[in-house]
């Protein structure tokens, strides 16, 4: 059987796919491993570039899109490993050795369930890459700009620096990790009620829960071709923030006013950030940096402020309208 099983979800990546699946057969080339690629029915040819020029690599075809984490599971399932599973994004590129550092970070911490890298944009800028656990004091941080906790269109999330070193956090992104199998077969699979995006806020909560650790290693970098900007806001990324209060009222225990309390900080939060992107779109510079329409930011913070002041059940019949509107062909979202 093999030692790692590689789950790489794709959608209409086809030429950042190529470059993926060629940085991953480097970086495993010394692991007995396997790869398999789940295409949620992508219309640019992926799944014949893969079968024409990866063919030991598996593909599982979709017939139409079923969301990130329902097709990671499916890569799950179909996995033989007994070791260890990495779920990598196709728009990434990884360094040659990022597998074998981190199966052997796994292998020499019990505690330690998963472990991610640092992301870094194509253009060398650090993205976030971990975050913690929706909670009040977490949300007057990122009002405040305490420590590196920084107001990001997807909430609160962590740049890490080198020189912080390995640090544990309550959640890693999806975008590349790698987990024991141990674990999931304790665990679970990824909760596939959250679309795209927030699943992998849940599945580490749920992991800490259970008295799994998960670590942050900044020293290790990834290239992540998507997300770059951290002020692109769509339509889809409004659901990432209604899962986003969803997971707060769950599994951060978040009910009532302590719910209401949260969303108004949160909302705070975006607010002071839209106006600070508005000032620095007044130079040259800041125009050529934040691209985003002014109307998609104010969105943002306005849903926010929309799904503060209504209950919970608001916040998944919201996430529900999302996803039909998302899996239709209108993104188009009246809030």
């Amino acid at each position: 059987m093999p030692e790692l099983s590689i789950i790489i979800v794709s959608f209409n990546t086809r030429d950042l796919l190529r470059k993926c699946l060629e940085s991953v057969e480097i970086a495993a080339a010394d692991i007995n491993h396997e790869i398999i690629v789940i295409d949620n029915a992508s219309s640019d040819d992926s799944v014949g570039m893969v079968r024409s020029s990866f063919s030991s690599i598996k593909v599982h075809e979709n017939d139409h899109n079923v969301g990130f984490p329902r097709a990671v599971n499916q890569g799950i399932k179909s996995s033989s490993t007994t070791g260890f599973i990495a779920l990598i994004n196709s728009d990434t590129v990884v360094p040659d050795d990022i597998f074998t550092i981190f199966i052997d970070y796994l292998e020499k911490n019990d505690k330690v369930a998963m472990v991610g890298p640092q992301l870094v944009g194509k253009d060398g800028r650090m993205q976030d890459s971990a975050g913690y656990k929706p909670s009040l004091t977490a949300a007057l941080r990122q009002i405040a700009g305490l420590g590196t906790l920084r107001g990001t269109p997807r909430g609160l999330k962590i740049r890490a620096k080198q020189k912080e070193g390995i640090q544990s956090v309550d959640w890693l992104a999806g975008t590349c990790i790698v987990i024991k199998q141990k674990v999931v077969d304790q665990v679970g699979l990824l909760d596939d009620k959250h679309f795209m995006y927030a699943e992998d806020i849940e599945y580490g909560l749920r992991l800490r829960r259970a008295g799994w650790q998960l670590h942050l290693l900044p020293h290790i970098r990834v290239v992540h071709y998507g997300g770059a900007s951290s002020t692109t806001v769509a339509p889809i990324n409004l659901l990432w923030l209604g899962s986003y209060f969803c997971i707060a009222s769950s599994l951060g225990q978040l009910k009532g006013f302590r719910y209401c309390l949260f969303g108004l900080f949160l909302t705070t939060s975006l607010f002071v950030r839209f106006l600070t992107v508005l000032a620095l779109k007044l130079t040259t510079q800041g125009r050529q940096r934040f691209q985003t329409k002014d109307s998609e930011l104010f969105a943002y913070t306005r849903t926010a402020l929309h799904l503060s002041l209504h209950n919970t059940e608001y916040a998944y019949s919201f996430c529900s309208e999302l996803e039909a509107k998302y899996r239709g062909t209108s993104l188009k979202v009246s809030i």
